[in-house]
């Protein structure tokens, strides 16, 4: 497989520490050649490069770790009734 010394730079500047952060499309990374849109795995893989496993949860800070948080029907959070119409 040939790839071009400029799409090289890109995968590779694009997947340090082993996490894509190039252009997705439906979760998939993608990078565009010659070709169109294509999925960038083939030409990682011919780099040697291998990206992390991910989901769309990795890498979220949340700030309000080990606080609780009420929902639906209870005390705190009302009786649960819309109130606008449906």
């Amino acid at each position: 497989m040939l790839i071009k010394n400029t799409l090289r730079a890109h995968l590779i500047a694009h997947s340090l520490n082993g996490e894509w952060t190039g252009a997705e499309q439906n979760g998939i990374a993608v990078v565009t050649t010659h070709n169109g849109v294509e999925p960038a795995e083939p030409y990682l893989n011919h780099l040697g490069i291998k990206l992390n496993k991910t989901n769309k949860y990795t890498g979220v800070k949340n700030e309000d770790m080990g606080k609780t948080f009420h929902y639906g029907d209870s005390t705190e959070s009302r009786d649960g009734i819309s109130q606008s119409a449906e």
